[in-house]
């Protein structure tokens, strides 16, 4: 997939709104309020909200669901307190394993919760692929630290503080709308608008 990019300076520098003007009767209103520039330059089209959650509710319970069922299958007896503290920590180590495995696996930026939504996770730099380690540690950050911050986010909802979707300049991935980011890179080469 080719991430439109500008040619020049001068074109670099027209704003975001001409852009999402000009591609808003090929994409719709809302995939053309979700148009982006990488850091680079480069725009794309950010995956909608709902299509980045359900991603990751897909992967997460991909991954959940393998955890506590290997872990189950070892419990031999409920009754028994050693299988039952063994199956937690078959439990507890699948956790933190399978996230790598699985986006390692995937290491294009597509696991199946991106290829049923049709999104992909790139560097929020240039679009590029995450590579390979990235992408178990990406899958590892969103399958779990994800549940261990849950209590710090729900507690930075309640505050006046940033709120859960206020992002700084540290974020290094971003999730895209594939189908929309090719639209995007179409339009953007017939008007010459980037």
């Amino acid at each position: 997939m080719t991430v439109a990019k500008p040619r020049t300076r001068a074109k670099n520098a027209q704003t975001l709104t001409s852009i999402r003007e000009a591609a808003e009767p090929a994409l719709g209103n809302k995939a053309a309020e979700r148009i982006r520039r990488f850091r680079t330059g480069g725009i794309y089209v950010g995956a909608s909200a709902p299509a980045a959650f359900i991603a990751w509710l897909i992967d997460f319970l991909l991954i959940a669901g393998v955890s506590v069922g290997i872990a189950c299958g070892s419990l031999g007896d409920f009754a028994d307190e050693e299988a039952v503290l063994s199956a937690i920590g078959i439990f507890v180590l699948l956790s933190v394993l399978l996230p790598f495995l699985y986006g390692w696996f995937f290491r294009d930026g597509r696991a199946l919760g991106g290829l049923l939504t049709g999104t992909r996770l790139v560097r929020i730099k240039d679009g590029s692929r995450v590579g390979w380690w990235k992408a178990g540690w990406a899958m590892f950050i969103r399958s779990t630290l994800v549940l261990m911050l849950l209590g710090i986010l729900l507690a930075l909802l309640d505050t006046d503080g940033p709120g859960m979707f206020d992002w700084d300049a540290s974020q290094v991935r971003t999730s895209i709308d594939i189908e929309a980011t090719e639209k995007l890179s179409v339009i953007v080469q017939r008007t010459d608008v980037a």
